[in-house]
């Protein structure tokens, strides 16, 4: 009987604390922060952001968010959001919107997106994006491997909007699939394999301007990240350096 009356405040316990720690880690998400609040928390969070006003809040999926917005300074930038631990935490601020990319899922390239917010008094016309897959050469077991290069490009609109979010193509993702695990059949140390090794493969953009020349952007200004969220520069690339049949 007394070890009866010992054992139902344990259960208890044990309930009270599932029920908190399904609560904190995954209940759905709340209504996100309404701007005022989310220039706050952006500003709270970085506040060399100088945030002041929000462009447009960007749904990626249920826990995942972006925000450009425009600086004290005019700069254009990016916040970036997560639903984690029972609230929207801001994990990266970049305050020049150059263009990135994000893994929300490093392992699964369906959920990489293409990000940016350039300043729209700069006279860009669009983006080529460009997935680039480096040649590949190596002999394993007697087995000669060549791995031809892989050019995709993707053309990105700003006549409409200087800022935007897009998932990567079907296209892309598959094409991606395909080079890492090329890239890990040829590579026998484990500890090593990246599922998007940069040396091979990577994603870079070329903007253009108003009557269709490649153009140069500078970038200037600071940005902070925190350490658990895959978010990644692109880089900047040539025409000069793309391969035409």
């Amino acid at each position: 009987m007394m070890k009866r009356k010992m054992l139902l405040p344990l259960a208890a316990v044990v309930l009270a604390a599932a029920f908190f720690a399904y609560w904190f880690f995954f209940s759905k998400p709340t209504a996100f922060p309404v701007n005022e609040q989310a220039v706050a928390e952006i500003n709270r969070t970085f506040p060399k952001a100088y945030s002041r006003t929000i462009q447009e809040a960007i749904k990626l999926d249920d826990r995942h968010m972006v925000l450009p917005f425009i600086s004290k300074v005019k700069n254009y930038g990016l916040s970036y959001w997560v639903w984690r631990n029972h609230k929207w935490n801001v994990v990266s601020v970049d305050t020049n919107g150059k263009p990135s990319i994000w893994k929300i899922n490093p392992a699964d390239p369906s959920s990489y997106y293409l990000i940016w917010n350039l300043k729209p008094e700069h006279p860009l016309n669009s983006i080529d994006f460009y997935l680039i897959g480096e040649r590949g050469y190596h002999i394993s077991g007697g087995i000669e491997d060549y791995q031809p290069r892989v050019q995709m490009k993707e053309k990105i609109s700003l006549r409409e909007k200087s800022y935007g979010a897009v998932k990567l193509t079907k296209q892309w993702t598959a094409a991606i699939q395909v080079l890492s695990q090329a890239e890990s059949a040829k590579n026998s140390d484990m500890l090593t394999m990246d599922l998007f090794p940069e040396a091979s493969m990577f994603i870079g953009w070329i903007p253009y301007d108003k009557a269709g020349k490649e153009s140069n952007v500078m970038f200037d200004g600071p940005s902070y990240s925190t350490s658990y969220e895959a978010i990644e520069e692109l880089r900047p690339i040539n025409e000069s350096d793309m391969e035409r049949p």
